[in-house]
């Protein structure tokens, strides 16, 4: 599938939202170690130092988690690609959804909070064995696609939410209208 419009993940933005939040887990957890420590030392109480542990063990998973979703996004490279053949849809770690504009349902566009999502829906009767449409990863991928969509949230790639509409909007000639 040649492709007119690729967006990729801005790596920068991302090794910088993640270093900030890994550090700050593993500052938690050492506070919370070193917390557990003195009051275990100075009460007595193993009580209280079993608290504090399994708060210092509590962060260092979420910062194993984050560490892990960290190397997941940045080496996501390309989430979607659109040309007038159709687009590709990449959910790492899951898989790459392709379809033509043809089994496009609906792509729109969600606010969540403060973030908009783009959500893509296959059109009701697409198949995985319509001509077109292909699925490389996980069987799961296609299922979250006609159940509820695939969501995409632009605020980490080198794209916008206007941009990726009018985009969808010309190579498609507007058969997938998309207000942005």
């Amino acid at each position: 599938m040649g492709t007119d419009l690729v967006v990729r993940v801005d790596t920068s933005h991302v090794n910088r939202l993640y270093t900030g939040i890994v550090g700050l887990l593993m500052v938690m957890a050492m506070a919370a170690l070193a917390g557990g420590v003195v009051a275990a030392a100075t009460t007595g109480v193993a009580g209280w130092g079993f608290t504090y542990m399994i708060i210092a063990i509590g962060a260092l998973v979420q910062a194993l988690l984050h560490t892990y979703h960290w190397g997941v996004r940045v080496g996501a490279g390309v989430v979607l690609a659109m040309n007038a053949g159709g687009l590709s849809l990449t959910v790492p770690p899951t898989g790459t959804l392709t379809l033509p504009w043809s089994a496009v349902g609906s792509l729109g566009v969600h606010r969540v909070f403060f973030r908009r999502w783009v959500v893509l829906r296959p059109a009701a009767g697409v198949t995985l064995e319509t001509p077109g449409v292909a699925l490389t990863g996980r069987p799961r991928l296609w299922k979250w696609a006609t159940r509820r969509g695939l969501y995409l949230t632009l605020g980490d790639t080198d794209s916008d939410v206007a941009t990726v509409t009018a985009a969808a909007n010309y190579f498609s000639a507007h058969r997938v209208a998309v207000q942005p």
